[in-house]
């Protein structure tokens, strides 16, 4: 089990920074904290909080309890409880491997690499796996196409997709105006010729249970190096949350 000390020591590896120099860029007393890791002290919450924020990862990085989108059985139907406990697990170990590999990847980075490869696809090794490709949406499409699905994209794992049918099936099935506000959504992405960033929230029913969440979304137009275009999205968890019961309904 990684303690927070192991996990400030990542971060120092990875980055080529010394503690010391850390703590310096960080605004924290070296010598108090190179004290409670060597004597394996707790670590302080505002300690952790100084080097999540200067090193750019969630303070979620500290923690053995690791955010997942929320999933809520609509009945106690246990098959779709382990299934949420399975896709929890997929998201929780993909952040910690990019973490330890010293790229934990976020929106900021993603938009970097968009300018930089202007918004063509290539050298993507970093976050390979983690988007999804769509054809281009047009005017009077009832839905959009995945070209490509990421093995590890959060579309993938927060609704258990085994390919490009089974994506069309489960987000086909969401209401018509969630399905409508999706395929606007990739329209005007083509149209804008540019990336578009939005917080979404989502609540919907997947093969019998209630998932919600919010996460921040990249959406952009992009070409492969021979010139077929697609629409490139890449979404990270924000936060999970719980959706209210209707007292009344329980209640009768």
């Amino acid at each position: 089990m990684l303690t927070t000390s192991h996990r400030i020591k990542l971060l120092c590896e990875k980055s080529g920074l010394t503690l010391k120099a850390a703590c310096a860029a960080c605004g924290v007393n070296y010598g108090t904290l190179n004290a409670q890791m060597n004597r394996g002290r707790e670590i302080p919450f505002s300690t952790a909080d100084a080097f999540a924020q200067f090193f750019n990862v969630s303070l979620e990085y500290f923690s053995e309890r690791r955010a997942g989108y929320a999933v809520t059985p609509a009945s106690l139907d246990q098959s779709a409880s382990a299934k949420a406990s399975i896709a929890t697990r997929q998201l929780r170990e993909s952040d910690l491997r990019a973490i330890e590999e010293g790229f934990l990847i976020d929106t900021d980075k993603v938009l970097n690499w968009l300018d930089r490869e202007s918004y063509i696809l290539r050298n993507f090794g970093l976050i390979r796996g983690r988007f999804d490709l769509f054809y281009p949406a047009r005017d009077g499409d009832e839905m959009v196409h995945p070209a490509q699905l990421g093995q590890e994209s959060l579309a993938t794992i927060f609704f258990n997709l085994q390919g490009a049918a089974d994506y069309l099936r489960k987000v086909g099935g969401f209401s018509p105006a969630t399905v409508g506000e999706l395929v606007s959504t990739h329209i005007s992405v083509q149209k804008a010729s540019t990336y578009r960033l939005d917080d979404v929230d989502i609540e919907v029913t997947i093969d019998g249970s209630k998932v919600a969440g919010r996460y921040r979304r990249i959406m952009a137009p992009i070409s492969d190096e021979a010139g077929n275009k697609f629409t490139f999205v890449y979404a990270q968890l924000i936060r999970a949350f719980q959706p209210k019961l209707d007292v009344r309904s329980r209640h009768g």
